[in-house]
């Protein structure tokens, strides 16, 4: 029998193998780079520690292609904004299981306040809570 709660969280979209930069000196986790495909847009989820060593933040969007990059504020109309959420989410989890000796923290920050609030009702219901205490959704 399919429950709602199946349907709510279930992630449509095939995820790609994640690509790891590393820093040429010691090895460690410069970012990581996961993406998928909707059928109108690639999207991008990047784990990125430029900022601080050990602490990643995460950024996601739609990828514009190698001259553009990331475009974090695009609203792209698509109508499949939980099914997207839900492939982030689980994008997320994957991260923080599969590298959890690489990371002290992972942040999530909204481009703005509308998001920020989305982020932070949505994501700590998404995550393995076994996790949780090494995530932080920015205020």
């Amino acid at each position: 029998m399919i429950k709602l709660a199946d349907i709510l969280f279930e992630s449509k979209y095939t995820i790609s193998k994640p690509r790891i930069d590393r820093d040429e000196e010691d090895g460690s986790i410069i970012a990581v780079h996961y993406h998928f495909d909707t059928d109108s847009n690639r999207y991008e989820v990047v784990f990125n520690s430029f900022e601080m060593p050990r602490v990643f933040e995460v950024e996601f969007g739609v990828h514009k292609g190698e001259t553009f990059g990331l475009d974090t504020d695009e609203m792209t109309g698509e109508g499949k904004a939980l099914t997207i959420l839900n492939t982030i989410a689980d994008i997320i989890n994957s991260f923080l299981q599969n590298f959890s000796k690489e990371y002290d923290k992972v942040v999530i920050s909204g481009t703005n306040e509308k998001r920020k609030q989305v982020y932070r009702k949505f994501f700590p219901k998404r995550i393995n809570p076994e996790f949780l205490n090494k995530l932080v959704i920015k205020e």
